[in-house]
């Protein structure tokens, strides 16, 4: 075995212990878990939040951001405005079917006026600094990866996940499970123990290093959300 894929397993085996397990409950089943998440998510409307993620694009990781996120399930529609640097004050909207399908996105003070663009969800441009478009923002995407990535593995007799334990995470109770992935890397999710709902999820690549880490602060869900929280008309 080679010396890198020899720190690889020794990564996996100490990032899988128990994340403070408590002895006094029952394991609990990831594939379950799974389920109920779900089943949780098809009640959902909308939802608000303080969106924290880290991505590694390419070889580097670029610096975590945090985000107000507004999420309306149907039309799908995604606010999101920054609120730390280097990005700070940015926003952006999209909704499914408006505006020809594409980003209205108000960056700022470019040019000495305020300055909005449009643009595809998966210019060129944005996907060199981002993994994922903002058609695939929400803790509904996260959940939807979660449930067919756990039935497709498990319909194909390749389901390999662990209950770690519980975890008190961004003050939430939460259950903490993960999975081996087919490439050899692996994924965390915590999730909430009562809006049953992943409100973290972390990958690995089978080295051990940070691919993704997206967390949803304040989960708050069925608020009642609106075309105006979605219309760059009304927010601008």
């Amino acid at each position: 075995m080679s010396v890198l894929a020899t720190a690889g397993l020794l990564g996996l085996i100490l990032a899988v212990r128990p994340a403070r397990a408590d002895p006094t409950l029952p394991s609990v089943d990831p594939w379950d878990l799974a389920q109920q998440a779900a089943k949780k998510m098809a009640e959902v409307r909308d939802s608000t939040c303080i969106f924290l993620k880290t991505e590694r694009v390419g070889k580097s990781v670029l610096p975590a951001q945090t985000i107000e996120l507004k999420v309306r399930q149907d039309p799908f529609s995604v606010y999101m405005r920054w609120l730390e640097a280097p990005h700070k004050g940015r926003e952006a909207v999209y909704q499914k079917g408006r505006f020809d399908d594409k980003v209205v996105a108000r960056l700022g003070d470019l040019f000495g006026f305020d300055s909005i663009f449009t643009f595809s969800p998966t210019a060129p441009e944005i996907m060199q600094e981002n993994r994922h478009s903002i058609v695939e923002a929400g803790v509904g995407h996260i959940t939807q990866r979660l449930y067919d990535q756990f039935s497709q593995a498990r319909e194909q007799g390749a389901l390999t996940a662990r209950y770690l334990g519980t975890e008190r995470y961004l003050d939430r109770p939460t259950w903490k499970i993960m999975r081996v992935l087919e490439d050899g890397g692996y994924r965390y999710w915590n999730i909430d123990m009562e809006l049953l709902l992943p409100i973290r999820v972390v990958t690995y690549d089978a080295f051990h290093q940070l691919q993704e880490t997206y967390s949803f602060q304040d989960l708050a869900l069925n608020v009642g959300l609106t075309d105006a929280d979605f219309d760059p008309r009304a927010l601008w």
